[in-house]
């Protein structure tokens, strides 16, 4: 993983243009997707960065995906969503198992952070095998709380603890 650099623009909407990455992503993830669309995301994820983690996943020095972490604030400041996708090619490869390793452990070591959250649609089996292979364990279901391509589904919230988390003492 490392930071998305201006030049990735061409390969990342390439990668990105399918819809079996659209349909599993909330509805600002666009299918197509363009130049100018992964030229913004780029753009976006340089800004905020205290807040906003955004790396390019490589594989066999190809960019294959792209992974996030979301720092929350107020009465939520020491939880972190992250969210992830990687091109379909790629699938099955345990890349995106990896990726989320990573991002745990970065996440727990340079960020005041106690727990991260995923939130996954009920038919991506395939993010949810991901999030339970990494110690992920399932906090709720959101009954019919997603609607994506005119299909209501569940949400499912999955979490994973930070056991050394220690909370600072100005909190």
């Amino acid at each position: 993983m490392r930071d998305w650099l201006a030049t990735d623009a061409g390969s990342l909407a390439l990668i990105a243009n399918h819809y079996q990455i659209a349909t599993m992503l909330r509805n600002n993830f666009p299918f197509p997707f363009s130049i100018k669309n992964a030229t913004d995301f780029i753009y976006r994820s340089k800004k905020n960065t205290a807040f906003n983690i955004q790396k390019a996943i490589f594989f066999k020095d190809k960019l294959v995906g792209a992974i996030g972490l979301e720092l929350k604030d107020d009465v939520f400041k020491y939880n972190g969503e992250i969210g992830y996708w990687i091109t379909p090619d790629q699938w099955g490869k345990g890349i995106a198992t990896e990726s989320v390793k990573l991002m745990i452990d970065f996440a727990f070591k340079a960020h005041p952070v106690k727990r991260i959250f995923a939130e996954v649609f009920s038919d991506n089996s395939a993010s949810v095998r991901v999030l339970e292979k990494c110690s992920f364990e399932k906090e709720a279901i959101l009954k019919n709380a997603i609607i994506k391509n005119g299909q209501f589904q569940d949400c499912y919230i999955f979490a994973i603890q930070n056991q050394h988390f220690l909370l600072p003492s100005n909190t």
